[in-house]
C-alpha cells in the first residue's frame, strides 16, 4: 500500500519492461527522489493476502524479480549521482551496496588510552594485521598512564609504523569528551573514528565498509556492529528515548538476523556507540566535538543527536565487525560511588537537553506499536 501524490508521480517515468516484477520498488525509489517529504503511518491499516504463488512466501515463484531488483537500485544510485556497485547477498531480494568513493577519504582513528598495553597492543595488531583499506592513521591519546610498560610500548609502536603517533593530554583524571576532542585536534583525517582501545577487528573490510557511507553527503555518522568475544551482540545501534537510552539487539547470535534483517543489512538509528564511531569532521567540527560536560556517559549519544540536528544521519553497519571487551580498561561505574555519582549526574544533564526533542520523536526510528524502551522491538501492550 503506497500513497503518492499527482504532483510527485507526473515528475517519473513509467516504469521499463527490463524491471519487470519489481516495478512497486523502482516506483518507490523514483518517487523518494522527488518528494519533498516521506511518511509512514503507523498503523495496521490492511492485512496483507498471501498465497503460495506470493513471492514473499516463494522466491522461486518469480526468479526474474531478484535481477529485476539489483537493476532498479543500480539506477537509483546512477540517477542520484552515486558510484555503487550493487551485488546480491545471502537473501533473495536484498542487496549488497559498496560505495565507491572518487578519492579514497584519509580516516584518522582516535584511540584514548591510559596504561593496558597488552589490551592496546591486541588492538593496534588486528587493525594493522587486518584492514585492507590504507588510507588512514592512528592516534594513541594518552591519559595519566603510570606504568613504564605502557611508555615503552609507545616507543616501540611508533618505530615500528609511521602510521601510529602518540599525543598526550593535558588534563588529569578522566575526560573521554575532552581527551577525544583532543586528538581529534591533532590528527588530519577528513574522517575521523574513535575506537576503544578494548576492540579487536574482525574483518579486514571493516574500514572499507564504513567509510563507504561517507559518499553519500548526508550521511554524518557511522557506527560498527560490536560482539562480545562469545559471538552474542554487544552494540546493533543506539535507541534514545525520553529518560533512557540502550542497544538495540543485544545479546543476539551474530548468525541472528535481527528485526526487519537489521543485523545485517545497515539502516539508520538514533545513535550509535563511542567504542567504534566514525563520524564527517566537518560534522564534528560544526557542533564542537564531544560536550566536554558529559565527560563519561551519554556524550556518543549526544553527539549523535547535535549532528542529527545539523541534518545528518546515522548509519549502523552490521558488515563492519569488532570483538569489544565493554568495561575492559576502566571497569564499572556502578562499583565506585564517585564514579556512579558523576554518572547520574551526567545522565540528569543529558536528558534534562534532550527529553523535549526525544517526546517529540517517538516513533521516529521504532514504529509507535513498539516499545520505545526495548532494543529487540517488542510489541507495545
Amino acid at each position: 500500500m503506497l500513497m503518492v501524490s499527482r504532483q510527485v508521480l507526473s515528475q517519473v517515468e513509467l516504469s521499463p519492461a527490463d524491471v519487470s516484477g519489481a516495478q512497486d520498488y523502482d516506483l518507490t525509489l523514483k518517487c523518494c527522489e522527488k518528494a519533498r517529504s516521506i511518511a509512514n503511518v503507523p498503523y495496521m491499516l490492511y492485512h496483507w493476502r498471501v498465497h503460495q504463488n506470493s513471492t514473499s512466501t516463494n522466491p522461486d515463484s518469480k526468479p526474474y524479480a531478484q535481477t529485476a531488483g539489483k537493476i532498479v537500485l543500480q539506477r537509483h544510485f546512477e540517477r542520484t549521482g552515486l558510484q555503487v556497485d550493487v551485488s546480491d547477498s545471502e537473501l533473495p531480494f536484498r542487496y549488497r551496496n559498496r560505495y565507491i568513493n572518487e578519492a579514497t577519504p584519509k580516516v584518522s582513528i582516535v584511540i584514548p588510552t591510559k596504561d593496558h598495553s597488552q589490551l592496546l597492543q591486541r588492538c593496534l595488531t588486528s587493525v594493522l594485521e587486518k584492514t585492507t583499506y590504507q588510507n588512514y592513521d592512528i592516534t594513541l591519546v594518552e591519559n595519566n598512564s603510570t606504568e613504564q610498560e605502557t611508555f615503552a610500548y609507545y616507543d616501540r609502536i611508533q618505530d615500528q609504523n609511521e602510521k601510529i603517533k602518540v599525543v598526550t593530554w593535558p588534563g588529569t583524571g578522566f575526560n573521554y569528551s575532552a581527551i577525544c576532542n583532543y586528538g581529534a585536534a591533532h590528527c588530519d583525517g577528513e574522517i575521523l573514528l574513535f575506537l576503544n582501545n578494548d576492540t579487536v577487528i574482525i574483518n579486514g573490510d571493516w574500514l572499507d565498509s564504513m567509510v563507504g557511507f561517507f559518499a553519500r553527503p548526508e550521511v554524518g555518522i557511522v557506527g560498527a556492529k560490536l560482539l562480545f568475544p562469545d559471538n552474542l551482540v554487544q552494540h546493533g545501534g543506539v535507541w534514545v528515548s525520553a529518560d533512557h537510552v540502550g542497544y538495540l539487539s543485544d545479546m543476539l547470535s551474530d548468525k541472528d538476523g535481527g528485526y526487519m534483517e537489521t543485523m545485517r543489512y545497515p539502516y539508520n538509528c538514533a545513535a550509535v556507540t563511542g567504542a567504534c564511531q566514525m563520524v564527517r569532521r566537518k560534522a564534528f567540527q560544526s557542533v564542537g566535538g564531544f560536550d566536554e560536560n558529559l565527560a563519561v556517559v551519554l556524550n556518543d549519544v549526544d553527539l549523535c543527536l547535535k549532528i542529527g540536528q545539523q541534518g545528518y544521519l546515522t548509519v549502523f553497519d552490521p558488515q563492519a565487525k569488532l570483538y569489544h571487551s565493554e568495561h575492559t580498561s576502566r571497569g564499572r561505574d556502578e562499583q565506585d560511588v564517585e564514579k556512579e555519582r558523576r554518572a547520574i549526574d551526567e545522565q540528569a544533564r543529558f536528558y534534562a537537553r534532550w527529553d523535549k526533542t526525544l517526546v517529540g520523536a517517538r516513533g521516529k526510528y521504532i514504529n509507535r506499536q513498539l516499545n520505545q524502551y526495548d532494543g529487540h522491538y517488542k510489541i507495545r501492550w
